[in-house]
């Protein structure tokens, strides 16, 4: 079983490539659907695509792409796949049209689970929005929750507000492992070794949060991020490198994002005292929502807006 997340496919490359970045991305997903093949399924922690409308082109890419290594990754529902962030709108969206076409499965709260029938585990999904409840346990069998939520193990911004992994494995007990999505960054998290936190043994076993990280070094900021997926196989954990190019990122953006992001600080304080800035507009804005606890028709019709004023 292989576990991954946050592939924000997309047709054109994020202003920080340098490189043919269109290559580069096939190049990774093919490497992650082979070893797929080797040990299924393909398990994807949200963000699939990079935008909720892709476009027929990228749709027509990918669905060729899964059938030609004949791999139905199981999915959840990611922010970036929902039009509006509702998953109502799904059907209206590139991960709907892949979904409709057979060629993946989706999961999420009110879905039933995926049993897997060549061995005991069972997959639960949660998508962008939604949480695990008690309700979401096999006792006979070894349960897994695929969940694209913020988790982390480390504060991405001073002030950060998001629950910590150990907490969360805490928190719901009934899960023997959680994979999340949403955060970039790369970490595994296992409660029955604390002095071990944020730091992936190779052949860890036991209870564990597995945080994949991005599939592809989409800004600057990622300039040390190694892009990696995780494979579960005879119950121990392994982490496997993606192929990475050097020197593909312009670093100049990195100072240009720095003095956006002080200009938009300086911004939300003059609104909001009580709010920290964190690392892009649109995460400043869901956390502002999250702690606000915002109407959810309220913040459809809010990203509904933004994505029409692209």
């Amino acid at each position: 079983m292989i576990f991954t997340a946050d592939w924000h496919l997309r047709k054109n490359p994020p202003r920080s490539r340098t490189d043919d970045y269109w290559s580069v991305q096939e190049r990774k997903l093919r490497f992650i659907l082979k070893l797929a093949q080797e040990s299924p399924p393909l398990l994807v922690a949200g963000d699939f695509f990079d935008q909720p409308r892709p476009g027929p082109f990228l749709e027509c890419w990918t669905i060729k792409l899964l059938k030609e290594y004949n791999i139905r990754p199981i999915v959840v529902p990611g922010q970036h796949d929902m039009p509006g962030h509702s998953l109502d709108q799904l059907p209206d969206s590139g991960l709907g049209v892949l979904a409709a076409a057979g060629v993946i499965h989706i999961v999420e709260e009110f879905s039933q689970p995926v049993i897997i029938p060549t061995g005991t585990e069972t997959i639960w999904g949660c998508a962008y929005g939604q949480n695990p409840h008690p309700s979401m346990n096999d006792n006979q069998r070894f349960n897994i929750l695929l969940w694209h939520y913020m988790v982390i193990d480390s504060p991405l911004w001073p002030g950060q507000i998001a629950d910590h992994a150990s907490t969360i494995l805490k928190k719901f007990q009934q899960f023997d492992l959680i994979v999340t999505g949403d955060n970039h960054q790369t970490f595994t998290v296992q409660p029955d070794k604390p002095g071990d936190k944020g730091r992936f043994i190779s052949g860890g076993t036991g209870r564990c949060l597995v945080n994949p990280g991005s599939m592809m070094r989409m800004t600057a900021a990622q300039v040390n991020h190694c892009p990696c997926v995780f494979k579960w196989e005879s119950g121990e954990l392994e982490q496997v490198f993606l192929p990475i190019e050097k020197d593909v990122l312009d670093l100049t953006d990195l100072e240009r994002t720095q003095e956006k992001n002080g200009r938009i600080s300086a911004f939300i304080e003059s609104l909001d005292n009580q709010y920290e800035i964190g690392l892009s507009y649109n995460k400043n804005l869901e956390e502002h929502m999250r702690v606000n606890e915002t109407n959810p028709k309220v913040q459809e019709i809010v990203w509904r807006s933004l994505e029409n004023d692209k």
